[in-house]
């Protein structure tokens, strides 16, 4: 889609004449479960700072691509077992204006913290644009055990020409 092939996109479909687009974060925090006779070890991915700016970056991408008209509406969705992507931090971050906690929201330019280091921001220095005006409201997916890791949550964010 559009002029520009080196673009690369999780999922792109067409239904009808609608062509959508698709950007999917699947983010685990470390841990072993059993979901019924199927065992599961996560990895502990952590660098949530990263996980956000990148998470942000693909509603950025998916921004440009519907207002190009190369496709009619776009979806980020980030799936995580990790409470600190859904949870606001109790202090000032250096990744404060990428935090996704419930409730918060996304619009305007995003950049890091003066504070942040060199090798946080490294491939990740660019200040991201948003068009648009985000809620950040996530939904309960799975409880697959109690604890922490055990519950399993996702934000979606739908991106449509204004």
């Amino acid at each position: 889609f559009g002029a520009d092939s080196r673009r690369y996109y999780d999922i792109l479909f067409q239904d009808g004449e609608e062509r959508v687009a698709l950007e999917l974060k699947y983010k685990t925090f470390g841990r072993q479960l059993r979901v019924g006779e199927e065992d599961f070890h996560l990895l502990n991915q952590g660098a949530q700072d990263i996980g956000r700016y990148d998470y942000i970056k693909d509603i950025e991408r998916l921004e440009t691509l519907v207002a190009s008209g190369a496709c009619h509406r776009g979806y980020a969705i980030l799936l995580s077992n990790d409470h600190g992507y859904w949870t606001a931090a109790r202090s000032h971050t250096v990744d404060a204006a990428f935090r996704l906690h419930e409730g918060s929201r996304l619009s305007g330019a995003r950049h890091w913290d003066p504070n942040a280091s060199a090798g946080t921001k490294r491939g990740r220095e660019a200040t991201l644009c948003l068009c648009g005006r985000y809620r950040n409201l996530w939904r309960k997916y799975k409880q697959v055990e109690e604890g922490v890791g055990g519950e399993f949550r996702y934000l979606l964010h739908e991106i449509r020409a204004d």
